[in-house]
């Protein structure tokens, strides 16, 4: 029975959330510690995706951080809050997850700690003997860490994905929100309508509203037409329509009926033919 205890903080709305980044700290005690840290990673990743202003920590940064370490250094100073947000201070984060999993005990113990580093308090922890198959136990870490960051009022935002033609135009998005990381394309933003402007240089702006809804991804397309193409200029029509007023003219005055006739008289016949 795992017990779930976290601290109140005051409410905000999903546009006045602060950025904070997540360091990621797993502490492994028995089994394949390698596959347990992959695990752990995976399944933070996936309670952090669409959460608006958080950054997780990779599994790179982790290792080149020499994260293990700096774990271990945190859970040796108990209870004492300030030593640890001391020790995890060379992550330079907001906010800190201490992961353990102790597979010498059967069931394995899970134990999971968020500390607040800035205001150097414990923020939210869980802890208890996981019952449910050790390959079950990232999902288990996945619900837990998903009812941290609810708690904390770090929302659930939505993805917009657009695609532009062509490719290298500037994308503006209401709110002036930061494209994903490694994504130019992707937005991570509050539910809501937003009106999405594409520009580049030598071509005609375009616009287009999309809704985005909590915790799905949306998708759209914005094509750009250039500065100087025949069709966009107002020449085009108004010549084009000249043309259709000739023409139409032309077929009236061939389709006109006849109202009299001419006599042509020629040196084979000097007698005018009946009109007919």
């Amino acid at each position: 029975m795992l017990v779930l205890a976290a601290l109140a903080s005051d409410p905000a709305s999903a546009e006045a959330v602060p950025a904070r980044r997540l360091a990621v700290l797993p502490v492994i005690i028995a089994g394949d510690a390698r596959t347990s840290v992959s695990t752990v990673f995976d399944a933070v990743q996936a309670a952090g995706d669409l959460r608006l202003g958080l950054e997780v920590m990779t599994l790179d940064e982790y290792y080149s951080h020499e994260g293990a370490e700096i774990a271990e250094s945190a859970l040796a100073c108990g209870q004492d809050t300030a030593c640890m947000s001391q020790k995890l201070a060379p992550l330079s984060t907001d906010l800190g997850l201490v992961v353990v999993i102790n597979r010498e005990l059967d069931p394995p113990l899970l134990s999971v700690l968020l500390l607040d580093t800035q205001n150097r308090r414990v923020a939210a922890e869980s802890y208890g003997q996981f019952k449910g198959g050790i390959d079950r136990i990232g999902n288990e870490l996945e619900r837990i860490t998903a009812g941290f960051f609810d708690r904390l009022q770090i929302p659930k935002a939505g993805r917009l994905v657009v695609a532009v033609e062509p490719k290298g135009a500037r994308l503006l998005i209401p709110g002036d929100y930061p494209s994903d990381r490694g994504q130019p394309n992707a937005f991570t933003v509050p539910p809501g309508t937003y009106e999405v402007v594409a520009t580049l240089d030598g071509y005609r702006r375009s616009t287009a509203a999309a809704i985005v809804k909590s915790g799905e991804t949306t998708a759209m397309a914005l094509r750009l037409e250039p500065e100087g193409s025949l069709l966009s200029s107002p020449w085009f029509w108004v010549g084009t329509g000249a043309v259709v007023a000739v023409a139409a003219t032309t077929i009236i005055l061939l389709t006109r009926p006849t109202e009299s006739c001419v006599c042509v008289i020629t040196a084979q016949n000097n007698e005018c033919m009946v009109c007919q």
